[in-house]
């Protein structure tokens, strides 16, 4: 049965133990949940993502409908061209995107270093030795 796109999904997620850290210390700060903070973030994120690719789209068609007033080239190559041009844009500004992505994860594993060591789970803390008198 297909998902619908208003279903919760359990999702299991591996992440280093520093930023699963940063992410419950801001998560505590606004006073929700990991689930929601992390939820919030991804969203902003991708709204922002979102609406720059709206400007920059509204941006070129406005320069290609300049273009073609004044081209002599059919209104299809003019728009292939463009449309390769934007590709590689697009990729140089996710690559842009990717490397401060891993900066901010560096900066937040600086910040973290000092912090004390979190406790491990109550399932992997030491237990006392059964049949043993003290």
């Amino acid at each position: 049965m297909a998902r619908k796109p208003d279903d919760t999904v359990h999702l299991k997620l591996r992440l280093p133990e520093r930023l699963r850290a940063f992410i419950e210390k801001q998560a505590d700060k606004r006073g929700v949940s990991m689930n929601t903070e992390i939820i919030d973030r991804l969203g902003h994120s991708y709204a922002a993502i979102k609406d720059l690719n709206a400007e920059i789209t509204k941006a070129k068609i406005l320069e290609i409908a300049d273009e073609l007033r004044g081209s002599k080239a059919t209104p299809m190559e003019s728009l292939e061209k463009e449309l390769e041009r934007l590709r590689e844009e697009s990729n140089a500004k996710f690559l842009a995107l990717q490397a401060s992505f891993q900066s901010t994860l560096r900066l937040i594993d600086e910040k973290l270093a000092g912090a004390p060591a979190p406790m491990p789970p109550r399932s992997e803390q030491a237990e006392p030795a059964k049949g043993r008198k003290s």
